[in-house]
Formats: structure tokens, sequence, C-alpha cells
């Protein structure tokens, strides 16, 4: 629950054309009690979404106990999300802004809700502590056809997660991996151009797995054991006909598949930590 929404919706489609300010609050989310039918949310072309202080630009949500809604959330316009404020010790809310959030909970999975950032959306959210934030759920997808500025994270206990990403796509910052399951899907077409991460690939836990060309900033798989905090081993996967082009790459605590026909990886720099579990596999 939150103490503040602009606007949600069970059943049918809610749009906004003018502008939302959630400050310590939701912008648009998906209520509870829409079941099979399908909650749609649209940002239109002149919509515009703050999130200021704390909180969610778009939330594809709609848990309660026992039931959930289907919903699909679709950006036309325009969602700025600043960095998290620190409301002190005593608060027990959380500090976070997220300009796009899917998330159920621990007992109730979201399953197949789906966020499409159109060719005239933009997300701005470089600062805040996600563009789009996955978590607790199955299935979900999330298509960048525009611009997306700030991190795409998709957390531990989440399975099946579709990240999608076109040719003219721009999309400025990290992917935070660590869900199971997780499918980067990029260009396939031999006449279409990679699409590119402005960013690093961080394959810190879980599984992924890359259909198509991409082109990114570096790779890193798994996170190495300190002595002040366990690692975590990933494992990324170029499929059959994949190619990925990084400056880097890093395999610290997991595994490197470029096991795929035809899959190539290009890269100036290969590097395994000492003392760790990581291992590339080719053939």
């Amino acid at each position: 629950t939150w103490q503040n929404r602009a606007m949600g919706v069970d059943k049918g489609t809610a749009t906004n054309n003018g502008v939302i300010v959630a400050k310590d609050a939701y912008g648009m989310t998906v209520g509870s009690s829409g079941d099979k039918d399908t909650a749609k949310i649209v940002n239109g072309v002149n919509g515009k979404i703050y999130v200021e202080d704390r909180g969610v630009g778009i939330e594809l949500g709609g848990v309660a106990s026992g039931s959930q809604t289907k919903a699909e959330a679709t950006n036309y316009g325009e969602i700025y999300a600043s960095a998290a404020k620190d409301f002190g010790t005593s608060d027990k809310n959380g500090k976070f802004t997220n300009a796009v959030q899917i998330k159920g909970d621990a007992n109730n999975l979201l399953s197949g809700q789906k966020f499409v950032n159109e060719e005239s959306g933009k997300i701005y959210a470089a600062d805040a502590s996600s563009a789009v934030y996955v978590q607790y759920t199955s299935g979900a997808q999330v298509i960048n056809n525009g611009l997306i500025e700030g991190k795409i994270i998709v957390d531990a206990n989440a399975s099946g997660t579709q990240l999608t990403f076109d040719t003219a796509s721009v999309t400025k910052g990290n992917l935070e991996l660590k869900g199971t399951g997780t499918v980067i899907n990029a260009p396939t077409n031999e006449k279409e151009a990679a699409a590119v991460i402005s960013g690093d690939i961080l394959a810190q836990a879980g599984s992924t797995s890359q259909i198509g060309k991409l082109v990114a900033d570096n790779l890193a798989v798994g996170v190495a054991q300190t002595s002040g905090a366990s690692g975590t081993a990933g494992t990324y996967t170029l499929n059959a006909g994949a190619t990925l082009g990084v400056k880097a790459v890093s395999v610290a605590n997991g595994t490197l598949n470029v096991t795929g026909d035809k899959a190539a990886l290009t890269t100036d720099e290969l590097t395994l930590a000492s003392g760790t579990s990581g291992s590339v596999s080719t053939s």
C-alpha cells in the first residue's frame, strides 16, 4: 500500500495526457481486483510524470492476498525520476525512486505484466534508484523502442523476464540482472543494426541469455566474494546466432557461455578473477 496515488485502474484503461507529480507517492498504478481482465495504463504523448523524493511513476503491481490484476502499460510521453531522499533512521518506508516498477510480493508473484516504452517515449532516471525495476514476477516483459536513461534492474525472485531493445532504441544505463531465466532480445534480422546499451551488462546472479545482436560497454558475470560480503554466481549465455560486442569482459563468479551456433563475443579484454569459480565455455 502507499499513502498517495494519482491515478489507478482495476479494469479498462487509465490515460494521462497532463502532468502528474508523484512526490513521496505513486503516479499511475494498477489495483488488485481486476482478476483476468487486462488493466491498461497509458502515459500519452503529452503526458508527463515526475517522481520526487520517493515513489514510482508507473507501477504494474496490483496484488493482494490471493488475487492479482493482469496489466500492461505504455509510455508515449515523458517520465522523470530524481534521486531518492533520505527520510531519516526512523522512516520505515524505504528509500527509492523508480520511474517504472513491475513488482508483486513474495507470496504472490505477478504473472505476464508488460511495459512498452514507445518510440516517442522518454524516461529520464539517471539519478534515480532505477528507470525500470522488476521483482517478484514471472514472465514480465520490458520493451524499449524509445529512450531510457537510468538502470534497468531485474532483481532476485523474478523469473522469465524478457528485455527487448529495438535497433533505434536508446538505452543509457546499466542492466543489473539477478533473476532466473532472464532473456535479452536484440535485433536478429541481418539487415538491422545491433541494439546498443550505453552502459554495462551486470549478470550478477541467476541466469541470463541473449538473442540477437547487441553492443554494450562491458559485461560482468557474477560478483566475487570479499572479506565483507559473500559473492553470487551468475550465468550469461549467447544463444545461437547471438553476437555481443563489449570493451571488456569480467567473469568473477559463474559462467559465460558462448556455445550457440554462430554465437560470437567480441571484446578487447577478458578477465577471470583469480581465486573465484568463474569460467568461460565455448564450442
